[in-house]
């Protein structure tokens, strides 16, 4: 199972608002063709073939088994800029979740 955590639901909420998305619109996660990375971006509307997670989320059709059993979390710099990483559900929630992988994209909330 895929979840978002509360600081990533939080910041995508933000980003969201400050970019003028409409109504409607969330964030888009899509498989890198030929590549292991993932990329993330705003998007006005999922796409045909999208899975639509808590309402703001879009996984792309082929990313879901790379989803699987990962959290999708943000850290924010000092500056706003926010960083999405995704890591296992498994670890221990003191833990940081960087150590799988750092998910393509970022913004400013």
């Amino acid at each position: 199972m895929f979840t978002v955590s509360d600081t990533a639901t939080a910041a995508i909420r933000r980003i969201l608002r400050n970019s003028g998305t409409p109504p409607g619109g969330g964030v888009r996660i899509a498989a890198e063709p030929g590549r292991t990375s993932l990329h993330i971006a705003v998007s006005p509307a999922p796409h045909p073939g999208d899975t639509v997670h808590d309402r703001c989320v879009f996984i792309a059709e082929g990313t879901g088994k790379l989803l699987e059993g990962k959290i999708l979390d943000a850290q924010e710099d000092d500056t706003r800029r926010v960083q999405f990483v995704l890591g296992d559900r498994r670890r221990n929630r003191s833990d940081s979740p960087v150590d799988n992988a750092a998910v393509a994209g970022s913004g400013r909330g």
